[in-house]
């Protein structure tokens, strides 16, 4: 969590609302577009698989 600067993150048991509509594309606005720029998600949804998987 510390290597994704989700350290301070609180779980919860349902971590998505289930009634949010998902879209395959989303346009982002600049200002999205930038503050997720530096934000490795792939590597933190491929770390989370594989703990799951692996453990």
């Amino acid at each position: 969590l510390e290597r994704f600067s989700m350290a301070d993150c609180k779980p919860v048991g349902t971590p998505q609302d289930g009634s949010l509509q998902l879209q395959l594309r989303r346009d982002l606005s600049d200002e999205d577009e930038h503050f997720m720029s530096d934000k490795p998600y792939r590597e933190a949804i491929g770390t989370l698989l594989y703990l799951a998987m692996a453990t």
